[in-house]
């Protein structure tokens, strides 16, 4: 299950990001998907969500550009 990584991050208390674009083109992003689910389930609160990615390698240099310093 999914429980012990849910207790890391809200024992580390630092901020969630998830990723994930649109699933088959349409609304929810995946993003949007996991975070609603990470607060409806376990109470986490996403500081992040990126929407945008359609691949692994877009999911990363957009979550880089969300989590760099302005």
């Amino acid at each position: 299950g999914r429980e012990p990584q849910t207790a890391k991050a809200r024992f580390s208390g630092l901020p969630l990001l998830t990723s994930g674009g649109l699933h088959y083109g349409l609304p929810p992003s995946e993003a949007a998907i996991m975070a609603d689910s990470l607060q409806r389930d376990h109470g986490l609160t996403v500081r992040w969500r990126e929407e945008t990615s359609r691949t692994t390698w877009e999911n990363a240099q957009e979550s880089a550009r969300l989590l760099a310093p302005s």
